[in-house]
Parts: C-alpha cells; structure tokens; sequence
C-alpha cells in the first residue's frame, strides 16, 4: 500500500469505471467525475486525519486496489477493492488482515470527549461471500446483518485487542 498522488485519478478511475468491480461497491460504475471526487476526498483523509483507503500496487508499481479505513459512525471501517483480474489469489484476505495489524497498531480515540478506542467494523452485501469469508478469516466477528444501502448486509467488528493487563 502507499499513499495517493493526484496523477493517481487514471488508475482510480480504471479500477471504478469497471461494472464487475463495482457490483457491491455501489452497484455501478463511476463517472470519471465522481472517481476524481473520490481521489480528492483519499488526499485530504490522508493529509488531515493520517489513514484512508490507501493506493494498492504490486512492485512494480502498477496499481491492483485500494484498501484502508473510512469513517463508520465515529469508528473506522474496514474497506478494500481489489482489481477483478487479481482476485482469486488471497490478495484481498492478505491486505485485510495487514490493514487489521495497521489498526491495532495505530489506535485512536472516539466519543464525545476522545474517551474510548476507535473501533473496527467490516460489512459486505450479503451476496458478496468472498468479502464475508475476507472478514472472517482477517480476524473480525459476524455482528448482524442488517440493511445498508438498500440492501442486506453482513456485519463485523474486530473485538478488542488485550491489552498488558489481561
């Protein structure tokens, strides 16, 4: 993973403008509009709170994805989207469970008052069984399944970390 640059909107936009790929993310393709909104909101999460849904690329620096964290309530959530001719390789499995060390690595706080430890939460639509099995095998924990969008979801959270006291 590393961090987005603005000449990084053809990539993104190759990535969102495919239908396949976007069947669970929003259900259609993006405008190249819409990705270079999307581009632009990655830059200022990345500059202003340090994590977002960052670049994926392999050695040599064609980019397969992106993955991260956005906003879920005052938590993080959990979030990948991996090149279709790349999936079926463990690669989604491989960058949730290392964006899952990433998070319990960098915590940060929540509430009102910064009072609690920001929490992880996944969700999938139902008929995405690869991002449901993606979840469960990075180490979070069916929750519920509940309506998001407009359609029924899975939901998970990563329980709490120990902590040096227990």
């Amino acid at each position: 993973m590393t961090t987005w640059a603005a000449e990084d909107l053809d990539d993104l936009h190759r990535l969102h403008s495919d239908p396949v790929t976007m069947t669970f993310i929003g259900g259609r393709a993006e405008t190249r509009d819409e990705s270079s909104a999307r581009l632009a909101q990655y830059l200022a999460e990345q500059d202003t709170r340090g994590w977002t849904k960052w670049r994926v690329q392999t050695e040599d620096v064609r980019m397969i994805g992106r993955g991260g964290f956005g906003g879920y309530a005052e938590d993080r959530e959990l979030g990948y989207t991996i090149d279709r001719q790349q999936c079926g390789r463990g690669l989604a499995t491989e960058l949730a469970s290392a964006l899952v060390a990433w998070h319990v690595a960098h915590p940060a706080t929540a509430g009102h008052d910064g009072d609690r430890p920001m929490q992880l939460w996944g969700y999938a639509d139902v008929d995405n069984v690869a991002s449901v099995r993606v979840m469960t095998k990075a180490g979070l924990r069916f929750v519920e399944t509940r309506e998001h969008a407009g359609r029924p979801h899975t939901f998970f959270r990563l329980d709490d970390p120990p902590t040096s006291s227990d």
